[in-house]
């Protein structure tokens, strides 16, 4: 049994009007009502409520159209025809707003579903959903394999036109909750992830035993919900498929037992809450005897048919028999109440496969690599914290060579004079070096994607340092810049020169260091100007990325570096120069815009050199920016996966796009360009199935899919199906 609630936000996408809104809310109640009524639809109404169509056919199903409307109702809407009732709905939904329409959609597995049974859920999901005082149109339809129905519902109330609780605040939750009522009331067969169960004392998280809600679906407290979301992680993690399963697979039925009933025996208080606890996920507590007493307990799955792994002590989950009698009050064993109803077990299913990190294909480096770039940046970090322990301590001595001076000065305003400001130096010194520490430590915590506690800082931290070792230290007011300083707005601030292009930081320039801000190539080479006329010859400290990017532009415009820092330089500006001239893939930083064509490959035809050439200019529609891009959004669907929102995550389209494609159009052998780590973004075919789902093909497993040329359909619709509501 799942079930979904579609809200149709999409439709108002870039309406600024209230008017255009309006029309749209009208439009879209109507079609759902015309739908659920099942009334003939126009092609823009059947394409808006395709999604509720597939969700309930809940799966591949070949069946022809039988009579559709089984069993309708309607609710808090004046008498008439069916159409006039539709065009009542519709002005209610365009009346209360453009977030007021909703379409609930329950469908079930196998069981054969009466109206009787369809009607006693459908008044559990209004009063778990607070729709009792709805506009509402309910419908049974018969046109697919499987039984489901709908409910076209306005969540203004029909008397006062205010929202009030829908869905008790907690939508979703709300939906799960009826389900495991409905569920529980009939003996349906779950869902092999089901969030929570329930029976006749109330609903629980299935895997914590946490109690979320009454018997009736009213909610306890919101604030449990925090917990549950904190459980609900923890078991995602513990579903991993490995390397061995796939995605779907139930668990092996000892592990499945373990983790239903680990937070049943956490949770009890009482031998009756063990027996019903674990009655609800489809397990029973049998006591064994040695001569005549109670020795232990086993936990036995019920309904299964291999008898080897039907059972597992109930010492695995901390609930041996001597110890669950000392934690309930030093309670002897009592026998399960005889209204108890075990429910069939049904064990989870892997929902993700394990990520491995050697072939992960949207990261460049290995973990021995990473290790590695770990090392290199902890040592310039403390090689720059020592530089400025030096400098501090040069001030130290020129402090004390002050001291001295003032010794022979005359005046006594003189000497203070000159103390003042060499306690502003010292000031300005130390608040400079704490500065640039708390910015690089932001910048390396950004890249490692972690994120820092506290208020967001004013400006961007810095993405790089430059700074060097000077002979001579002074604190003395240090040459003007360059010419090429003319095209900034300068600002001096205390002892620090502020650097403006187009109102924005590009760069500030402190005694000890210059800190980069900007992203424009032309601020960067000008910061490393800077810092040559400073220091002579230039260290650069910073993240992995923007660290390349500056030792490139160093030797790029021959700007002296540090020893070590030289050889690394060359070493870029070499792969560089390589890379531009083969024409294999594009130079990681343009030195104009103006593009270079790559020398003709010998023993290539000219037509499979134009269509190499095609093939690359395709491949380079997706410079870097833009695929970090895909993988951010990728991201972001996967933590909404997560989350339990529904249909969150693209994964099974792009899966079907690939099942579905004709294997012999596809240009994959030929295919032989690689955008930073992402393969096939070069074949025609590929690129036009996968128009508005570019950022699929990112995915590592569709990568590994395409590079194995495996194009049968996969597992995870199972998971999606599973994942639900």
């Amino acid at each position: 049994m799942i079930a979904k609630s579609i809200s149709y936000q999409h439709l108002f996408t870039g309406i600024t009007t209230i008017s255009s809104a309006d029309r749209k809310a009208l439009f879209a109640g109507r079609a759902v009502a015309k739908y659920v009524l099942g009334l003939e639809l126009d092609n823009d109404e059947t394409a808006l409520v395709r999604e509720a169509s597939n969700i309930g056919a809940y799966g591949p199903d070949a069946r022809g159209v039988d009579t559709r409307v089984l069993d309708a109702a309607v609710f808090n809407l004046e008498e008439g025809t069916q159409h006039d009732q539709a065009l009542e709905f519709a002005y209610r939904v365009a009346a209360s707003g453009k977030n007021s329409l909703r379409q609930i959609v329950v469908a079930y597995g196998d069981e054969p579903v009466t109206e009787d049974m369809a009607a006693r859920h459908r008044d559990v999901f209004r009063r778990v959903l607070r729709a009792e005082s709805k506009p509402m149109i309910y419908s049974k339809h018969g046109d697919t394999g499987y039984d489901h129905w709908h409910l076209a519902v306005c969540t203004a109330d029909a008397s006062s036109g205010k929202v009030g609780d829908w869905g008790q605040g907690k939508e979703i939750e709300a939906l799960h909750i009826a389900i495991a009522i409905c569920e529980g009331q009939d003996n349906l067969r779950p869902e092999p992830n089901r969030r929570y169960v329930a029976d006749n004392t109330g609903v629980y998280h299935t895997w914590s035993g946490f109690k979320v809600a009454e018997a009736n679906g009213d909610i306890i407290s919101r604030g449990a919900f925090k917990a549950v979301e904190a459980e609900q992680v923890e078991f995602d993690t513990e579903v991993l498929a490995p390397s061995d399963s796939y995605v779907g697979q139930p668990l092996p039925t000892p592990e499945a037992i373990k983790l239903l009933a680990r937070g049943v025996t956490r949770q009890a208080k009482s031998w009756d809450d063990i027996h019903r606890g674990l009655a609800r996920v489809g397990i029973r507590y049998e006591p064994y005897r040695v001569d005549g007493e109670i020795a232990g307990g086993h936990l036995v799955a019920v309904g299964v048919v291999d008898k080897e792994a039907v059972r597992i002590p109930a010492s695995t989950v901390n609930a041996g028999y001597k110890r669950l009698c000392k934690r309930l009050g030093n309670q002897g064993y009592q026998p399960a109440s005889s209204d108890i109803r075990v429910r069939p077990f049904v064990a989870p299913a892997y929902r993700k496969v394990a990520e491995e990190p050697r072939r992960d294909l949207s990261h460049d480096l290995d973990f021995q690599e990473q290790l590695n770039e770990q090392e290199r940046i902890e040592s310039e970090f403390h090689d720059f914290e020592r530089a400025l322990r030096n400098r501090t301590d040069a001030i130290k001595a020129e402090r004390a060579e002050g001291a001295e001076a003032r010794e022979k000065m005359e005046t006594i305003k003189e000497k203070r004079r000159h103390h003042n400001l060499q306690q502003q130096r010292e000031k300005a010194s130390r608040e400079e070096a704490e500065r640039i520490l708390r910015e690089l430590r932001l910048s390396f915590d950004r890249e490692n994607g972690r994120k820092r506690k506290g208020p967001r800082p004013k400006t961007e931290p810095a993405s790089s340092v430059l700074w060097g070792e000077p002979e001579e230290f002074s604190l003395a007011p240090e040459r003007s810049p360059g010419d090429w300083a003319k095209r900034y707005t300068v600002e001096t601030l205390g002892h620090s020169r502020i650097y403006r292009l187009d109102g924005e930081i590009a760069f500030v320039e402190r005694a000890s260091f210059i800190a980069v801000h900007s992203q424009d190539r032309q601020a960067k080479i000008d910061a490393l100007r800077r810092a040559q006329e400073k220091f002579g010859r230039v260290k650069i400290v910073g993240p992995a990325s923007f660290r390349r990017e500056m030792l490139l532009l160093a030797a790029q415009h021959q700007i002296p570096l540090d020893a070590k820092q030289a050889k690394e330089a060359e070493t870029l500006l070499k792969a560089a120069m390589s890379q531009q001239s083969s024409g294999e893939e594009r130079v990681v930083y343009r030195a104009s815009s103006q593009r270079h064509e790559p020398k003709k490959p010998k023993g290539l035809s000219p037509e499979e050199l134009r269509d190499r050439r095609e093939r690359e200019q395709r491949a380079n529609q997706f410079p870097l920016e833009l695929l970090q891009k895909f993988r951010r959004l990728n991201a972001r669907e996967d933590e909404d996966l997560k989350q339990g929102k529904p249909n969150a995550t693209k994964v099974p389209v792009a899966h079907r796009f690939l099942t579905e494609m004709n294997c012999d159009r596809l240009l994959l052998c030929a295919s032989r360009f690689s955008q930073n780590g992402i393969r096939f973004l070069d074949d025609e075919e590929l690129l036009k199935k996968f128009k508005g789902l570019h950022h699929a093909l990112v995915r590592p497993e569709i990568q590994q899919r395409l590079e194995a040329g495996h194009l049968e359909e996969p597992a995870v619709f199972g998971l999606m199906r599973a994942r639900m509501v």
